[in-house]
């Protein structure tokens, strides 16, 4: 009898923690962001794919704030001169973009792009996550 005492609250406390870190976890990786190609010319334009599978909505900003990160440091993709405000919202699926590369040096890369996950399209963007590429390589 004590002991049912003592491990019914620990099951518990144990599943509740397992099911909010699946939950985090699923979230965490149900957003994939992938580059047609793994090497790119400067001149070359790029696209990106990114797969939503999270059961949640998510928006990029109107800026297109794409980051091209090397080495932890990041590049801008470009000014944005414009209000920056919520705009292609999906929930599941597929979206697709076109990009140039920012005059960007020869070496491996990974493209950083900020996502809203609590707002609406038209809303005023505010990052809430940023979603990762896969690596790829720029060549002069």
């Amino acid at each position: 009898m004590l002991k049912t005492k003592i491990l019914l609250p620990i099951i518990v406390i144990t599943a509740i923690i397992a099911l909010f870190t699946i939950s985090f976890i699923s979230f965490k990786n149900s957003i994939s962001v992938k580059l047609e190609k793994v090497e790119y010319k400067t001149v070359e334009e790029g696209k990106v794919k990114i797969t939503n599978d999270s059961g949640r909505k998510i928006c990029f900003s109107s800026c297109y704030p794409f980051y091209f990160e090397k080495n932890g440091i990041a590049t801008n993709y470009a000014d944005c001169k414009k209000e920056d405000l919520a705009e292609k919202c999906f929930d599941k699926g597929e979206k697709a973009f076109q990009f140039s590369f920012p005059n960007l040096e020869e070496g491996n890369y990974i493209m950083a792009i900020p996502v809203c996950d609590s707002c609406s399209e038209g809303d005023k963007f505010i990052k809430s996550k940023w979603i990762y590429s896969n690596n790829f390589k720029i060549i002069l």
